[in-house]
């Protein structure tokens, strides 16, 4: 092996010195310059990041408040919609018991006229023909209306 001089060693440590002013002069300012913007970029980004989350956190809270909101909403319809139906369901049913007991009131009405018409063309027919048999048994058709109107009527 070779003996390592001090020359040697002392020339590569200037070497390296130089080099190391040289990168430092010319670039060190440039490179030093790009790591702090890409840092502040970086941190720029977190911070741009953790305001997006936030925003989108504070929107899904909203969006739920609001779906929370419109679910009651909906709910509310219903029970109104339901109630409605239902007092419109009760005021057909009164309409239609209205309608029935007119028409049941009215029919028996008919059913009462019928009927006393019926029972007068029955009694005419029997005095008619009581008038007729007795007529055949009394002297005096007077006698006989008599009392058939006194008996029959």
């Amino acid at each position: 092996m070779e003996d390592i001089s001090f020359g040697v060693i002392l020339a590569q440590i200037i070497n390296f010195g130089i080099i190391v002013f040289v990168f430092y002069y010319f670039l060190g300012n440039k490179i030093i310059k790009l790591i702090e913007d890409r840092r502040q970029k970086i941190l720029d980004l977190k911070q741009a990041d953790d305001i997006k989350r936030q925003k989108l956190n504070d929107a899904e809270k909203e969006a739920n408040k609001i779906l929370d909101e419109t679910k009651k909403k909906v709910n509310e319809m219903q029970k109104n919609n339901e109630i409605l139906l239902e007092k419109q369901m009760n005021e057909k049913m009164k309409e239609a018991e209205l309608k029935a007991d007119f028409i049941i009131d009215s029919a028996k009405k008919d059913m009462e006229k019928e009927r006393e018409i019926m029972l007068r063309g029955i009694k005419k027919k029997i005095v008619d023909t009581s008038l007729m048999i007795n007529g055949k048994f009394f002297d005096e058709p007077s006698k006989n209306k008599e009392f058939i109107k006194k008996e029959v009527i």
